[in-house]
């Protein structure tokens, strides 16, 4: 009788802690094809059904098999990332002051990353043998079991090997290897690169700018303001089917 009444304690405990502080939403699948897979941090089941609009929370983890592609996007700002063939990440983050502290733990995987402006906070990427940190830029990278290369597309990303401790920037038209022997190097991306980077992106059948966030165009005295802000419209399938669309304005 006691045991059952100690059970019954803990389970109202959990109940009470779940509903006072719910877990917060940090981002949003747009799209997925293929083999993907899912699974939230307090399940051991992998959910292999994943649609757009599934909500993501921190410590999930997504996955994608040999033909699977799949695209998320974080709710405070746009951030964008994307995973081709054969790639997997944890999605971890904070939510302060309506911003999200982002940080991606990303397994070996090919994956292209648009953040947008951090607004003096950093959006962290950890890989086996690499930490990068970003401000706001378009950058892909390549992991394998040798280690990373980076491929700078626009702005600058600072990357510290981890087995080192030693440091490159990531600059437009760059690329950085670091590699799990400690070395890191830096140099100028060649035809070759892009024809790799293209063909892997043809062969999920997504264009770089698939994705592109608009500015909102009012007019009146709120101009100025108006211009800085951007807009995001995804539109997704609920579980029955219909269509709703998700508006993101940062």
């Amino acid at each position: 009788m006691q045991n059952n009444m100690n059970l019954l304690i803990i389970i109202l405990i959990s109940i009470l802690f779940s509903s006072v502080f719910p877990k917060d939403e940090l981002a949003i699948v747009t799209k997925s094809k293929g083999n993907v897979e899912y699974k939230s941090d307090t399940s051991d089941v992998f959910q292999l059904n994943v649609k757009s609009g599934l909500e993501l929370y921190n410590d999930d983890l997504l996955k994608t098999g040999n033909n699977g592609f799949v695209m998320f996007v974080y709710l405070d700002d746009g951030s964008l990332i994307k995973l081709h063939k054969n790639s997997e990440v944890y999605i971890t983050g904070k939510i302060q002051d309506n911003k999200i502290n982002k940080r991606i733990n990303a397994g070996d995987g090919f994956f292209r990353f648009d953040v947008k402006d951090q607004k003096g906070d950093e959006f962290t990427v950890v890989t086996p043998s690499s930490v990068a940190s970003v401000k706001g830029t378009n950058f892909i990278i390549d992991i394998s079991p040798e280690g990373d290369i980076f491929y700078g597309f626009d702005g600058i990303v600072d990357i510290a090997n981890k087995i080192s401790n030693t440091r490159e920037r990531l600059e437009k038209d760059n690329k950085v290897e670091s590699l799990k022997t400690g070395s890191i190097s830096k140099e100028i991306m060649t035809s070759q690169d892009y024809n790799i980077i293209q063909n892997i992106e043809s062969e999920s059948g997504v264009e770089e700018q698939e994705f592109v966030p608009e500015d909102t165009d009012d007019s009146g005295d709120t101009d100025q303001i108006n211009d800085s802000i951007k807009e995001i419209r995804i539109k997704v399938l609920n579980e029955d089917g219909d269509e709703k669309e998700i508006i993101i304005r940062y």
